[in-house]
């Protein structure tokens, strides 16, 4: 017979949770660290604190690690160390052993925010499958959003990627792409931005290189039901992460900035995700008795053909023509909506011939 104090075990889960930080200790912000002077919070190796207030619990209780996190307080730059420790991934799904998932807690559940981090580079030690570096959303390492340097796949570029743990398993929603965005040999700097929207359960991602153009990703990620409210809670998780999982030893990312901030951020530039393209599937014919209520309703379907996110906005629905007010459209879902690559949305349009139509074909 194995005996156990609870007072015991509740003194050890009190224990690591202080290691790791204070779940609950955040920030009102705007935030912006900045990394030249020690503030509250986690301790880096040499007893300086980071400004981040938790590190993403793991599965092997050791997502704290001070050894492995460097600030450099005369170069302003925090640096990330990591020995082969990796997050759950497409091929990792029973991992969750990354180590120093740097976070805090912010309000996220009331108006729109960006969450960013400046990469120093070039970041060409990100060469190997599974090697990461950038920033994540969300609660713990079976549920989050990263935006990351990525080398998976064969390929080396960007990578938005998702997770989320349902009764059924677990499941990405964002397609497991590694986008293009040139040489890393080329990266002096490399921002990195995920914007939130807690009323639509948007989460888009953005990137800028040496200071040029803020670009867009193509996907969103749109989280939905209890998952809306498990990310965009009143005490989320937003930070920066490194990782690893290859023979060919450790790798290090550094940062000279990270901040979260209110409000809605927009791409300046093109490139890196390509356009959206709509494409419809023709004329649409109706009848309707002139006169009375209602109206015939036929749907359609806009398909983006193109090859980035094609995003219709709260006020983008407008009929044009002759007879235009005789004609209206509407969506399913309230607007805003992004469609995906080879996605489609379903409106509906209806024609209402009011008493004073003359007879006849009307159009618009």
């Amino acid at each position: 017979m194995h005996l156990f104090s609870p007072r015991a075990l509740l003194e050890a889960l009190e224990s690591r949770t202080l290691l790791a930080g204070d779940p609950n200790a955040g920030y009102a912000l705007p935030l912006s660290l900045d990394f030249n002077r020690s503030k509250p919070g986690l301790l880096d190796r040499d007893g300086s604190g980071t400004g981040f207030t938790w590190a993403q619990p793991n599965r092997n209780g050791d997502e704290y690690q001070p050894r492995l996190i460097d600030l450099k307080i005369g170069a302003g730059i925090l640096r990330l160390y990591t020995t082969g420790n990796a997050d759950e991934g497409s091929n990792l799904d029973a991992d969750n052993t990354l180590v120093n998932a740097l976070t805090t807690t912010f309000a996220a559940s009331s108006r729109p925010w960006v969450i960013s981090a400046r990469l120093t580079g070039p970041p060409t030690q990100i060469n190997q499958p599974h090697e990461e570096g950038g920033i994540i959303f969300g609660p713990d390492q079976d549920d989050y959003v990263k935006l990351v340097l990525s080398a998976e796949g064969g390929k080396i570029g960007l990578q938005f990627f998702d997770e989320q743990k349902f009764k059924t398993g677990i499941k990405h929603s964002l397609p497991q792409t590694v986008y293009s965005i040139g040489s890393f040999s080329a990266i002096s700097t490399i921002d990195l931005y995920l914007g939130g929207d807690p009323t639509t359960g948007y989460v888009n991602a953005f990137y800028r290189i040496n200071g040029g153009n803020v670009v867009q990703l193509p996907p969103t990620l749109i989280l939905k039901g209890d998952k809306r409210t498990v990310f965009f809670s009143g005490a989320a998780y937003g930070g920066v992460m490194a990782q690893s999982k290859n023979n060919a030893g450790g790798i290090d990312v550094t940062f000279d900035q990270f901040g979260i901030k209110r409000g809605v951020l927009t791409a300046t530039g093109g490139g890196g995700g390509g356009s959206g393209q709509i494409s419809t599937a023709g004329q649409r014919v109706f009848n309707d008795v002139r006169g009375g209520t209602g109206g015939q309703t036929i749907g359609v379907a806009v398909r983006n053909t193109g090859t980035g996110a094609l995003t219709i906005s709260s006020g983008g629905l407008s009929i044009s023509g002759a007879d235009a007010s005789m004609f209206s459209a509407s969506t399913t879902d309230p607007l805003p909506q992004t469609i995906q690559p080879g996605q489609s949305l379903s409106l509906k349009l209806t024609f209402t011939a009011p008493s004073s139509a003359s007879l006849g074909i009307h159009s618009a």
